[in-house]
């Protein structure tokens, strides 16, 4: 379960990412550009956990269809590696706590840094947000809804208006917030770089962001100049949004291309092309159960052909006597890995079909599909000797017993 949630969620970020480099970076789309990347994140969390079921029916297959009961699969593992296997997941589990502590603290302790900062100020409470007075100590930058201001900066009242106008873009847009979360997911998925991208690609639409809206209000020249004056300080705050970026150069730019905002065909097809990679994940093709479902959470597999009256679905399931748990358990006991199989470091499912009759006896146990090397055998043996052993409760129809035709799933795994 999670490794499939870590495979799909990392499959998913890494193709909407490159769906956003292709078609939107360069854009000057920027709030779209924002949600896009936000969601992009958003859904690839999500996308393990849904399961969007697609009939046959919706897909025009609905003629000559029968369905086969499958019970629940039974496992059985090599057990001589069983002692050098078990460490491994401690040894995995001990490998993320110490990453995650590691990451934690660093990424987290600019936050309790910060605001330890700026309990210790007073501020001057602007309504909306607040300054807090950095005496050098922390750039210019907004945290949140507070205005870190360097006061020993050199800069004339009217930069100081277009500094102030580019950290308020940040406040009232919340991009704190969206920084927060990318720390966090850092911090918890501190083994997938993927994250770093995201965060990187959503603190330079920030900066975009801000900067378009000063040059709405003040000259672009002067403010590309304020830019280009900036010394650059070696201070890394992750935790904020500040003015000095090391991505000036690319701001400077982006201020003197001049582009339409509008959403055009490229946002239209990445659109497109992200909800198709959606519903490729998501949906799952099933068979159809019928209407009542099953008393003992049956799944279903491919259609087969019904032959001498024999049911494959039936209004009360045949049921083992002595209850399937015990019968699952009675096979999983039986069943001794081939060495053939070992040798050849051969595993997957086995799947054996068999007819419960009227009587409550199993019979016509074959091998519908298999893996080999002695493995459909080791099934089909160990099903005929439990078989002797344990009578079930045949099926009913309309409140007669009647034979019904099932599948058991075996698992060889090392």
């Amino acid at each position: 379960m999670m490794v499939n949630f870590l495979l799909t969620s990392t499959l998913c970020l890494l193709v909407f990412f490159i769906f956003y480099f292709l078609g939107l970076r360069k854009e000057q789309t920027f709030n779209f550009n924002r949600i896009y990347l936000l969601g992009s994140i958003f859904f690839s969390l999500i996308l393990p956990f849904i399961h969007i079921p697609i009939y046959p029916a919706q897909l025009g297959f609905e003629k000559e269809t029968e369905y086969l009961v499958i019970l629940n699969q039974v496992s059985i593992s090599d057990n001589s590696s069983l002692s050098f296997l078990y460490g491994w997941p401690n040894f995995l589990l001990f490998i993320y706590g110490v990453g995650f502590l590691y990451f934690g603290f660093k990424n987290l302790t600019p936050y309790y840094q910060l605001i330890t900062f700026i309990r210790r100020r007073k501020g001057l409470d602007k309504g909306d947000y607040t300054i807090i007075q950095t005496d050098g100590n922390y750039p210019t930058c907004a945290f949140f809804n507070y205005v870190m201001w360097n006061n020993t900066a050199k800069i004339t009242p009217e930069e100081a208006r277009e500094i102030v106008e580019h950290e308020l873009v940040h406040i009232k847009e919340k991009h704190s917030y969206d920084i927060l979360i990318l720390q966090l997911l850092n911090v918890i998925f501190w083994f997938n770089p993927i994250f770093r991208f995201y965060q990187n690609a959503l603190e330079e639409t920030h900066e975009y962001l801000a900067d378009l809206r000063v040059i709405k209000k003040f000259p672009p020249e002067n403010y590309i100049n304020l830019l280009a004056r900036q010394i650059i300080q070696q201070m890394e705050v992750r935790a904020v949004n500040h003015f000095q970026k090391s991505k000036t150069l690319k701001r400077i730019k982006m201020i003197k291309t001049k582009k339409a905002s509008n959403l055009g065909w490229n946002h239209v097809l990445t659109i497109s092309l992200t909800f198709s990679a959606i519903l490729i994940v998501s949906c799952e093709v099933q068979q159809l159960q019928g209407d009542e479902p099953s008393q003992t959470n049956l799944k279903i597999t491919k259609p087969s052909t019904i032959t001498d009256e024999i049911f494959t679905m039936v209004e009360q399931q045949p049921q083992p006597k002595i209850g399937l748990t015990n019968f699952y358990k009675k096979i999983s006991e039986s069943l001794n890995y081939p060495e053939k199989a070992l040798s050849n470091r051969i595993e997957g499912r086995v799947f054996l079909q068999f007819v419960v009759s009227e009587d409550g006896t199993v019979g016509q146990i074959k091998s519908l599909k298999g893996i080999g090397y002695g493995c459909d055998e080791e099934a089909v043996k160990v099903l005929k000797k439990v078989s002797k052993e344990v009578k079930w409760e045949p099926g009913h129809q309309k409140g007669q017993a009647v034979k019904v035709k099932m599948v058991l799933p075996i698992i060889f795994k090392l």
